[in-house]
């Protein structure tokens, strides 16, 4: 009876020794070294659990990172809208103050102001639409008047004047015939053209005035007509470029003025001498 716990306990032991021998080899065998494909595969799924680690924390990082730098942006952000305020700020200053007139001195403007009010005092003076009259000498004939109160003598000596006339805007024939209108400067002589006639109008062409006279007032006697004949071819033919004068009544030719004369033809100043 003695001898069964002996055994069993030396059978115990022996499990025991087995057992730690098995535990002893298998730690020497972790402590082999190991080969080079082992040492390579090993560090491949080192390296990779690294880089899994590294991923997740990248992913954890990476909503912090962007957070700070949100934060990091919103303070700089803020100087670049003050600085692009602050340019148009400075050019609205610009262009306020290139819209303020600069002060001008009054003693410059005076001279302006007197130079305007004299071109308004220009502008304000009527020009006539008349040309700036000529003074013109003529020569005028007139009736000597003993020959008109006694009847004696010929109607060929008159009596001449010289006159200076302004002439502007009608024809110097024009002028000569109102002027033997008016009658002369002295008391020798007299016009046989009275106040009331009316000239149309006179033009020369081919060294001949027309006179154009209106049928209004157109009578009188023979001396009255001779003497209209007379006075008019006399003074018109002592302008230059003045030979004939062609009488016309209403712009057409007629027979006779008061009913003395013909006209139908031009009358020269040897004819009537």
């Amino acid at each position: 009876m003695k001898r069964k716990p002996l055994i069993l306990f030396v059978f115990l032991m022996a499990i025991t020794l087995i057992f730690t021998l098995s535990g002893c080899t298998s730690y020497d065998q972790a402590k082999t070294p190991l080969s080079q494909g082992e040492k390579q595969e090993e560090d491949k799924n080192q390296q990779e659990t690294v880089l899994e680690k590294q991923g997740e924390d990248n992913q954890k990082e990476e909503p912090k990172a962007e957070q700070k730098e949100e934060q990091n942006q919103e303070p700089k952000e803020q100087p670049k809208e003050e600085q692009k305020e602050k340019p148009k700020e400075e050019n609205s200053k610009s262009k306020d103050q290139a819209v303020k007139p600069k002060p001008k001195n009054p003693e410059k403007e005076e001279p302006k102001l007197e130079q305007k009010q004299e071109s308004n005092k220009n502008s304000n003076q009527v020009i006539s639409p008349k040309p700036n009259a000529q003074e013109r000498e003529i020569v005028l004939y007139f009736m000597d008047k003993k020959i008109i109160e006694t009847g004696q003598g010929k109607y060929s000596n008159m009596i001449k004047e010289t006159r200076k006339v302004k002439v502007s805007d009608q024809p110097l024939e024009k002028v000569i015939i109102e002027a033997l209108k008016a009658g002369p400067t002295s008391n020798l002589g007299a016009t046989m053209l009275k106040k009331d006639l009316q000239v149309i109008s006179v033009e020369v062409a081919d060294k001949t005035a027309y006179v154009n006279l209106s049928s209004q007032n157109l009578f009188g006697s023979s001396l009255q007509e001779t003497g209209l004949i007379y006075q008019i071819v006399y003074s018109l033919t002592e302008q230059n470029g003045i030979e004939k004068v062609q009488f016309l009544v209403d712009g057409t030719k007629r027979e006779s003025l008061f009913g003395h004369y013909d006209i139908q033809a031009p009358w020269t100043k040897a004819m009537l001498q």
